[in-house]
């Protein structure tokens, strides 16, 4: 009788472990989706990444040699980006 019982007790706990899971599995499938979804942006980048990496050993030099004449101008500005970049940040509270 007592084994009885506890085989029913132990038959409802893995039917609500069993219920858990499905809630659990459907939380995480929606969480992919989503993030999915929000990383769509990403797929044109990359390409234009890989687009442009057979050229990075060429435009690094021709990007040293901008900096190099121009680098202070690009660091001032750079600097004032940053400031204003802050500065919205600050007033949206992000």
């Amino acid at each position: 009788m007592v084994a009885g019982k506890k085989l029913e007790e132990l038959a409802r706990y893995k039917e609500l472990l069993r219920a858990q899971s499905d809630v659990h599995r459907c939380l995480i499938e929606t969480e992919v989706q989503v993030a999915t979804e929000s990383l769509q942006w990403l797929a044109p980048v990359a390409k234009a990444a890989r687009t442009v990496q057979p050229f990075a050993g060429l435009l690094a030099p021709v990007a040293g040699l901008l900096l190099a004449r121009k680098g202070g101008k690009l660091l001032r500005w750079a600097a004032s980006g940053l400031s204003v970049l802050r500065l919205v940040k600050s007033f949206f509270g992000r």
